[in-house]
């Protein structure tokens, strides 16, 4: 049988360490539909309690804004240890913004807390914290531009090998969408049910939805798909 190709739609630093977490026995292509500008920051207040932290770019983020305070409540294990290396105190949640949210409120924190996030943010945090009482302010930090498909990955799209398409977020779901329709058989492996609804869009010949909302369980469920295409 013929391996199917592996395409990683994330920036590249992130791709390849999803790629090592996936394991050999599949042909790779990287093409990120993303590309992250940063924006200035000013007129951060002072008297902010903590910082929310959502994705490692708004880690990186928050690192070159002067005057944060050290304590910053992280959505998940990589986003924590990217804030470490910028000489925050992370708590991690583990999950998504649901559990972010929930540890947030577990903590008993009444704010005012600071959101560093991106142009485009899913969650809704800062309007469900200020609803449950807790200030929550959000600053744009960087900007995510939307990036073409390469030319070698367009190609794989438009193939006739099967193509394991890792989905970590709805949006990365329609900039690929918008770039279709594609004929190569695609098998969508998707970080959250909200990510799958969306990536219905795209007319998958199979679909798979990681057990927990992180890249090891995405890796777990890629490398099932794997397998299961190799030996099926």
């Amino acid at each position: 049988m013929t391996t199917p190709i592996l395409l990683l739609t994330r920036p590249e630093a992130a791709s390849l360490r999803f790629s090592a977490q996936v394991g050999a026995g599949v042909e790779m292509l990287i093409s990120p539909l993303l590309q992250i500008a940063a924006l200035d920051i000013v007129d951060v207040r002072t008297d902010l309690r903590g910082i929310i932290l959502t994705s490692e770019n708004g880690a990186v983020a928050a690192g070159r804004i002067p005057g944060l305070p050290r304590r910053a409540f992280c959505v998940g294990d990589r986003t924590a240890a990217v804030a470490r290396d910028e000489g925050f105190d992370p708590i991690s949640a583990g999950g998504d913004a649901q559990a972010l949210v929930a540890l947030i409120l577990s903590e008993r924190e009444s704010g005012p807390l600071l959101h560093i996030r991106g142009e485009h943010a899913g969650g809704d945090i800062a309007e469900r914290l200020n609803a449950a009482g807790v200030v929550t302010l959000e600053v744009v930090a960087y900007r995510q531009q939307e990036q073409p498909l390469s030319p070698a990955a367009y190609t794989a799209m438009q193939g006739r090998r099967a193509v394991i398409l890792p989905l970590f977020s709805p949006r990365t779901v329609s900039i690929l969408a918008k770039q279709g329709p594609f004929s190569a058989p695609l098998h969508a492996v998707c970080i959250s049910t909200a990510v799958a609804e969306q990536a219905k869009s795209l007319r998958p010949l199979s679909m798979i939805t990681a057990a927990s909302p992180n890249a090891r369980s995405m890796a777990l469920a890629v490398r099932t798909c794997i397998d299961q295409m190799m030996n099926g």
